[in-house]
């Protein structure tokens, strides 16, 4: 049987689940890590506990880290879409922050956001400066993707 998440168990942290916590959560961070997501984790269960399953491309250091955080706090909200086909994750760590983990779907506007185990989403606008700075700096540390796609003129 399958029974919705209402929402955080008693003593369990709060899901992400707006921009506004997205910037508190990089305010607090202290440590940033990026992951090629596999996509095949998200069925038959959409929420499976744990951190995203992927493939760890790089823990940066501390001035990359900054650079990524700042472009966080400028995301800017947008109309979410349904797709949700991630190709990287962001994990977040620091002394006063749970570990959270936003994957980012660039086509259809929208994160799905963990903290510990607690799930949510949030929408952003991808197509604003800050999402197209944040994904042109994260793409940098994938072999895979260097290459902008014929759309991303500024």
């Amino acid at each position: 049987m399958f029974v919705w998440n209402t929402g955080p168990m008693e003593g369990e942290p709060a899901p992400i689940t707006t921009l506004e916590q997205v910037a508190d959560a990089a305010a607090k961070a202290q440590s940033v890590a990026i992951k090629v997501v596999d996509n095949k984790q998200y069925w038959p269960d959409p929420f499976p506990p744990g951190p995203f399953a992927g493939t760890m491309l790089v823990e940066l250091d501390r001035s990359e880290a900054a650079q990524i955080l700042r472009r966080l706090r400028g995301l800017t909200p947008g109309k979410q879409k349904r797709c949700h086909s991630p190709r990287y994750s962001l994990t977040m760590t620091g002394p006063d922050l749970a570990e959270c983990e936003i994957s980012f779907c660039f086509d259809c506007n929208n994160g799905r956001t963990r903290v510990e185990d607690s799930p949510g989403w949030i929408t952003f606008d991808a197509m604003s400066h800050a999402a197209s700075e944040l994904l042109r700096h994260i793409k940098k540390f994938d072999p895979e993707r260097r290459e902008e796609p014929e759309w991303w003129v500024d």
